[in-house]
């Protein structure tokens, strides 16, 4: 008799989200967008069979098969193509994410109480909601007090590193500065544990710097007025601005394809950082190319095609092949986009 393994597929990201599917009887299950596949799959990136799984050779998991694809499977962040599953193991293709879990028991009926029960327990319920009320505005009323206080410390300590030009006492400040902010953000997040409270204080580019930072989920309480001296500085150069214009032939399909890998659209930035945006960068110390500057074995693992000769970066090479070059994909804007972008998104949900 074939054991029948207590687990199920949910997806917990992209088209479909919330979707489960049962895998706890033995047998086998088609994934894909196929009409022969089992299970339909709603994400545009999937294939018409995507995987297989079998859940009668592995008595401890499932076995994730998909032999016909020259692509492979994400499977925990490593490409495979066959692997055995357990619970808490995450499959990626597209924008969506599937989820190994246990398949839980239904709950049992729960059991009626007595009406003069439910009117006691209520009782006790609100006047301990109304103690606990009456304790929390008293502690917020202490905490607010001091959160004034450590703001006001911080705007003034701010001020006095605006003036100051001499590196010992900057580098005072700034100790005495962060001692300030970390006192601030523990008063911020006893204040409001599920949404903790960053300084109101700022000018327009202390707001962009935040909304930026909170897209990345790295806000912090207040802007280090070197860092933000540093930035002011770099946005004004005029070369910059010339670079930033470079972006335009390609900024809308970074965004594109990064907002659909659920990506912040600033991350695309980072081609600035890498190439200042220039497909056809190549760097001969290290061998990296293209916008990305992707190295080529890398490029390879993300499914970009890059022929050996085109390892050395000095050999001239085309993202198509013309003229019979060899074919180096690193160097094609939309493929090594959608590829940079697979990558970072499997570096955020590791």
């Amino acid at each position: 008799m074939n054991q029948e393994i207590s687990l199920q597929i949910r997806v917990t990201r992209g088209p479909g989200a919330g979707t489960i599917y049962d895998v706890s009887a033995a047998g086998q299950y088609i994934f894909g967008k196929s009409q022969a596949a089992r299970h339909q799959l709603a994400d545009r990136a999937a294939e018409r069979v995507q995987f297989t799984l079998t859940s009668q050779s592995s008595p401890r998991g499932l076995e994730l098969s998909d032999p016909d694809s020259l692509r492979g499977v994400l499977v925990n962040g490593v490409v495979r193509r066959r692997a055995t599953l357990a619970s808490g193991d995450r499959i990626y293709f597209g924008a969506t994410e599937l989820l190994v879990c246990p398949r839980l028991p239904p709950r049992p009926p729960a059991k009626k109480r007595a009406p003069f029960a439910l009117v006691a327990v209520a009782a006790v319920l609100l006047l301990g909601l109304l103690l606990l009320f009456i304790a929390q505005r008293r502690e917020i009323s202490a905490l607010s007090r001091r959160k004034t206080a450590l703001d006001q410390g911080i705007a003034a300590l701010e001020a006095r590193m605006q003036q100051e030009s001499e590196p010992l006492a900057l580098a005072e400040l700034q100790h005495e500065l962060d001692g300030l902010i970390g006192s601030a953000q523990q008063v911020s997040h006893e204040l409001s544990p599920k949404a903790p409270v960053r300084s109101q204080q700022g000018d327009r580019l202390d707001v962009a710097i935040h909304r930026v930072l909170a897209k990345l989920e790295a806000d912090t309480y207040a802007i280090n007025p070197g860092f933000k001296k540093q930035v002011a500085l770099q946005a004004d150069r005029p070369d910059l601005r010339r670079e930033i214009e470079s972006k335009k032939n390609n900024w809308n399909l970074m965004t594109k394809v990064f907002a659909e890998h659920r990506l912040p659209g600033e991350m695309a930035y980072l081609a600035w950082v890498e190439s200042r945006f220039d497909s056809e960068a190549r760097n001969r110390a290290s061998g990296a190319a293209g916008m990305w500057q992707l190295m080529p074995l890398t490029a390879r693992r993300l499914h970009l095609r890059v022929d050996d000769e085109c390892f050395d970066v000095s050999v001239t090479c085309s993202p198509d092949g013309d003229q019979g070059l060899g074919v180096d994909e690193r160097l094609d804007p939309a493929r090594s986009t959608r590829a940079a972008a697979a990558s970072l998104e499997s570096l955020s949900s590791a």
